[in-house]
């Protein structure tokens, strides 16, 4: 129902309210006890590497998130692989919904403990900007190809690093996004590996770049696992039933749990911290299912198929756009290009390639 002409009248009117504005919002609700002393101000940001004009209207965190989510990396991650290759079910995990699911979590935890949310969005959304076609699979192929093509044993295909090329140097045709130094240390420290949540790494120098990073493994862990159970992967009897018990019976109670369990050990620190028995049946899941399922029996084929389609393409690209150039150059040339395909661009790129077809 809408409102009549007398009810209009008696509301307040809209202004704009700037950046300026915003930011010393941000202070002042510090100074009030309403947002924690840890938050990382807008005002504060280290900067871009490029300098730029500030907006009237957006903070420099609002400001990231819009280059993001208009990215072309951000349009391809509806199209890449989560932990299911090729999901036909609708309602499996693709790489774009695991970073809204990220996001939803970081958003969350930061609410609660009064940290920037803008921030935390930026990086979450950003987090996996870097990902190959068909997920891990692609990077160890890439990692295998350019170490054959230009001879360095050591170099190693990251997900995490490559998205600092893609908003560095890769979108907006060599461009990049310039994004603030806040954002760009996020993505690049949000992911360990196989490492668990305690190891000794170099963490992300914010607050809520460190939510991002437990975020991003307490979305995987639970979105794969689902996923896995979804398709028969995984049987539900082979779950470790200790850990199953404490985290809850289905995905948003595990999500639930963890972020009751993240907030509380933070509050309990002072710092952002995940530890104690929750914690310990986190880990205990997210071992299994590297134990069990990544790369493990059925999945393992079809992965394997995956990283033969990506070396047959990544060799097709050297060879027909970048023939005339240093093999070295080449190859990392046709990386670019290749990491940034979908899996259906790759598996279109293959069959139009290698596939034979008539009439002629």
């Amino acid at each position: 129902m809408g409102l009549d002409m007398e009810e209009a009248v008696d509301m307040p009117n809209l202004r704009l309210i700037t950046r300026k504005e915003k930011e010393e919002a941000e202070r002042q609700l510090i100074r009030l006890g309403l947002l924690s002393p840890m938050y990382t101000l807008s005002s504060d940001s280290k900067g871009r590497a490029r300098k730029e004009r500030e907006s009237a209207w957006r903070t420099c965190f609002e400001r990231d998130v819009d280059r993001i989510i208009y990215s072309m990396a951000y349009r391809r991650m509806r199209n890449k692989t989560q932990v299911v290759l090729l999901p036909m079910d609708q309602h499996l995990t693709t790489r774009m919904i695991h970073t809204e699911e990220v996001y939803q979590v970081a958003r969350g935890i930061c609410s609660f403990l009064g940290l920037n949310r803008v921030l935390a969005e930026a990086i979450a959304r950003g987090h996996d900007l870097g990902h190959t076609p068909f997920g891990h699979a692609g990077e160890e192929v890439l990692t295998e190809i350019i170490r054959e093509l230009t001879g360095n044993k050591k170099y190693k295909f990251h997900h995490a690093k490559y998205g600092l090329e893609i908003v560095d140097r890769v979108e907006k045709n060599g461009r990049g996004l310039n994004l603030t130094y806040e954002v760009k240390d996020g993505i690049g420290k949000h992911s360990d590996g196989k490492k668990g949540l305690d190891a000794k790494v170099q963490l992300p120098a914010t607050p809520e770049g460190r939510v991002a990073r437990i975020s991003d493994k307490i979305s995987y862990v639970c979105s794969d696992l689902d996923d896995l159970l979804r398709v028969g992967v995984i049987k539900r009897s082979r779950i470790p039933k200790s850990a199953l018990k404490l985290l809850g019976p289905r995905k948003s109670r595990w999500i639930g749990t963890l972020n009751r369990a993240v907030v509380g050990c933070s509050l309990a620190t002072g710092d952002i911290a995940f530890y104690g028995d929750v914690y310990g049946a986190f880990e205990e899941i997210r071992q299994f299912m590297y134990d069990t399922a990544y790369g493990k029996g059925e999945m393992e084929k079809e992965f394997e198929k995956a990283r033969e389609t990506i070396r047959s393409v990544f060799m097709r690209v050297m060879e027909t756009e970048f023939s005339g150039l240093d093999q070295k150059v080449a190859a990392f040339k046709a990386l670019d290009v290749v990491a940034c395909m979908t899996d259906q661009s790759i598996l279109k790129y293959y069959v139009d390639n290698f596939v034979p077809r008539g009439p002629y």
